[in-house]
């Protein structure tokens, strides 16, 4: 029974969280959130040009390379931090207790790590990072994950590789 349980929460690919695990442990968290006073960040990504990555390379090479991206994600995230394959070439990061510039410093160190595992970099994979906090960019679960998706959409739209959150404007954000 355990096992089948892990199972469900557990994408089979990249052996992080599934998406609808992360979305309930975001309504936890903001559940738990105003009870504690303390803030909590969403960061969702997104991986630029992995659609032609997997065109020119084949899927094969696509999954390896999620599965790369996983890893790294893992490894540079708090074990407290919930990491989920948000569906695609998505990811997330559920930050516990962190105010949207500690998710910013944490989003700029996932960049980094990323481009710096040479695997990745050999195929030329980055990454496009938004950030979304509880309770300085909306007051609903929904609300940060907009804001949060809106910020990777902004980090694609100016070249990718980027981090960003929606409401800042590109010229303030780092």
């Amino acid at each position: 029974y355990q096992s089948a349980q892990e199972q469900a929460i557990t994408d089979g690919l990249t052996s992080l969280k599934t998406h609808r695990f992360f979305m309930q442990a975001v309504d936890a968290e903001w559940r738990r959130s105003p009870r504690s006073g303390k803030p909590f960040s969403l960061i969702i990504m997104d991986l630029d040009g992995f659609k032609q990555l997997n065109e020119r390379q084949g899927h094969l090479e696509g999954d390896k390379v999620l599965t790369a991206v996983a890893r790294v994600l893992e490894a540079s995230s708090r074990q407290s931090n919930t990491v989920a394959r948000y569906g695609g070439d998505q990811f997330a990061v559920l930050v516990t207790e962190a105010t949207a510039e500690q998710a910013q410093n944490l989003a700029e160190r996932l960049r980094a790590n990323l481009n710096a595992d040479s695997y990745l970099s050999s195929r030329a994979v980055t990454a496009s990072f938004g950030i979304g906090t509880f309770p300085v960019h909306g007051v609903t679960p929904e609300e940060i994950v907009r804001v949060a998706e809106s910020g990777m959409y902004l980090a694609k739209h100016e070249k990718g590789n980027r981090v960003r959150v929606a409401s800042q404007s590109p010229d303030t954000s780092t």
